[in-house]
């Protein structure tokens, strides 16, 4: 039977912050990645050559809202996202440091924008961790558990492309030729099929945003308030997604009960608040609520099974309106219901939601490709490994 015992987090891990505060205009195509706060990318800013200190392999960051990460990679940190590094006391390995991102995880809920995540909060915490024998810890179980437990995940994984039909990700000669139209950077064996047609080219349109869409006025049923009536996970009683300024996880930050929230499905998401979070769009295929600083808009056009229509127009909505709105400049509806799209349409001028289902499936197909063969490589290793 393993035996367990409470570990003080100062008394496993050192801290450390970053030194330049590295910004956006920062990034660059080669590079350290440079860590930031949020969940979107794994907290991954993107690359940059330019002087900061760098943090080691193999250590674990932590943001103000207590998202935790490990990096088995060199990396850089900004200042301003109050994001910071605990380095361990002993060399730690990939499975022993997904393992510490677990239990160190379990402390997100104690902190929020009003009570940020500082060392100096969590060194006093504690995390429960496999002992062996004169208490030492059990690298063995751990690193079999996370064996055991990446080749579950990978059965299940493959289990739902399968039902989903995600596993077809072959591109057919429909697929070659809605890429070569948008010119997606595309590989020359599309490019050059011989059913691509060269001269062939979209022809597109300015829609203004409220003649597309139309805000959908959603509020609580009756009184209530957070700490009671919602929940920061969902579960069978806290069973609805509600909207907030949140960066990831599409837009959701809290869970409610349907019959507490107005709620609507097939709809997109708009962000008004938020430091970080601001103008950002997201489709909400399932049924959704809002709890604050969002809102959700509904189209005035059918919508298709998958919401492929949806996907394509609020990647457009958000590349208008991310780079203008930001929390001094709030993006309510009566700001960028009058700002336009540039969308496909067809010979007679209407909306080519044909193009724009295409376009989404190929771009899956795509994205679905490395996700497949980076499965199946982990099945072999794991297959070889147990």
């Amino acid at each position: 039977m393993v035996k367990f015992q409470k570990f003080r987090i100062g008394d496993l891990f050192t801290a450390e912050s970053g030194d330049t505060d590295l910004k956006k205009v920062d990034i660059e195509n080669n590079g350290v990645p440079v860590i930031t706060s949020g969940v979107q990318n794994y907290g991954i800013l993107g690359l940059t050559t330019k002087k900061a200190k760098v943090i080691p392999q193999n250590t674990i960051t932590v943001d103000m809202f207590g998202n935790v990460y490990f990096r088995d990679f060199e990396y850089k940190m900004v200042t301003h996202a109050r994001v910071f590094s605990l380095i361990p006391k002993q060399n730690i390995t990939r499975s022993i440091g997904l393992y510490f991102q677990t239990c160190l995880s379990k402390h997100k809920s104690k902190f929020s924008y009003d009570n940020m995540c500082v060392f100096t909060k969590l060194e006093n915490e504690t995390i429960e961790l496999p002992i062996a024998d004169a208490g030492k810890l059990d690298v063995e179980f751990i690193e079999n558990y996370i064996r055991q437990l990446e080749a579950d995940c990978l059965q299940q994984l493959e289990a739902y492309l399968i039902a989903t039909g995600l596993d077809d990700y072959v591109l057919n000669d429909k697929d070659k030729k809605t890429l070569s139209l948008s010119q997606v950077d595309i590989s020359d064996e599309v490019r050059h099929s011989k059913n691509v047609v060269e001269d062939e080219q979209l022809k597109f349109k300015e829609f203004q945003i409220d003649d597309l869409f139309v805000k959908k006025k959603l509020g609580h049923k009756r009184p209530f308030t957070k700490a009671k009536d919602t929940s920061d996970h969902k579960t069978k009683e806290f069973n609805l997604p509600l909207i907030n300024a949140k960066m990831g996880d599409n837009g959701i930050m809290f869970y409610g009960r349907s019959q507490d929230f107005d709620h609507i499905e097939k709809s997109i998401a708009i962000i008004q608040n938020g430091a970080i979070a601001t103008g950002k769009v997201y489709v909400q295929p399932q049924h959704t609520g809002v709890l604050w600083d969002g809102y959700l808009i509904q189209s005035n056009f059918e919508v298709d099974k998958e919401c492929r229509r949806l996907f394509y127009i609020a990647t457009c909505i958000e590349k208008t309106i991310r780079p203008i709105f930001n929390r001094d400049n709030k993006a309510t509806w009566n700001r960028i219901k009058g700002y336009k799209i540039k969308l496909p349409v067809t010979d007679d001028n209407t909306l080519d939601f044909e193009y724009m289902e295409n376009y989404i499936r190929a771009v899956e197909k795509l994205t679905i490709k490395d996700v497949i063969e980076y499965k199946d490589k982990m099945i072999a290793l794991t297959k070889k490994n147990i």
